[in-house]
């Protein structure tokens, strides 16, 4: 029942509001870039297609794209600030670069009329339906988050754990950002950061590869690393609370805890 009120809930979603792009570059720092020429350069070569991108190059040159030939229309409400700043920087400051992503994006200025609309605003306009379809979507989505469990972000679920394992100088990498001997990348921070959480609750909230990676890496540091492996339970679980609660958990997740 639980499942069919989340897919009738996705579904009205998909009708409420129009798809929109990631919002995973939504912080990125436009203007950084545009007071620094070389970046801008770099940025600009990229969007008219004379240089390599970034992956944040890649999202400027679909929203310039969009914002010059829609009005940005799936863009997010920051993509279209940014989008508008950038192009009317270029437009009063870079006007080389403007005429270039012209010719580029409206060669027969066909959108001029929907892009100068585009940056002439000043706001996002609600209309009185937009407005009814966001509240539609809010009650949704608290909708789902009562009768759904929250999950970890699986942003890392493919992370080669293999490799981490028999490369010993990662798999320290690794220890020693958890036990704050050593400086963090992202995904070592996202496991430190939950990873007293996953002990607490038996990881209740890891998704399906997460429990899969959490079996893996238990078992080898039981069988190959248990210097490791008993830092870590002096560090999260020093009386073993954890490990007797969620024992028949532990079992089914295929983790052979040590007898020693």
């Amino acid at each position: 029942m639980k499942n069919l009120i989340l897919l009738v809930g996705f579904v009205l979603i998909s009708f409420a509001v129009a798809e929109e792009y990631t919002d995973r570059y939504d912080n990125i720092n436009i203007d950084e870039i545009l007071h620094n020429k070389r970046l801008l350069a770099s940025y600009m070569k990229c969007v008219l297609g004379q240089g390599r991108c970034t992956p944040e190059g890649k999202e400027i040159t679909v929203h310039l794209k969009d914002g010059m030939q829609t009005g940005c229309k799936k863009c997010t409400q920051a993509q279209k600030e940014k989008a508008r700043k950038v192009a009317n920087h270029l437009k009063n400051h870079e006007p080389k670069f403007w005429e270039d992503l012209k010719h580029k994006f409206d060669p027969e200025n066909s959108n001029k009329a929907t892009y100068e609309a585009f940056l002439a605003s000043k706001e996002y306009k609600f209309s009185p339906n937009r407005v009814l379809m966001i509240w539609q979507t809010l009650a949704l989505c608290l909708l789902g988050a009562v009768v759904s469990s929250e999950k970890y972000s699986d942003k890392y679920d493919k992370l080669n754990v293999t490799e981490v394992l028999h490369n010993r100088r990662l798999l320290l990498g690794y220890a020693n950002c958890i036990f704050e001997r050593g400086k963090c990348n992202p995904d070592m921070k996202f496991l430190k950061d939950n990873l007293e959480e996953m002990f607490e609750t038996g990881c209740e909230k890891c998704t399906d590869a997460q429990k899969r990676i959490s079996t893996e890496v238990s078992n080898h540091l039981i069988e190959f690393e248990r210097d490791i492996w008993n830092e870590l339970m002096t560090k999260y679980d020093p009386e073993g609370i954890w490990r007797k609660k969620y024992v028949e958990r532990i079992k089914q997740m295929g983790i052979n805890l040590p007898t020693d």
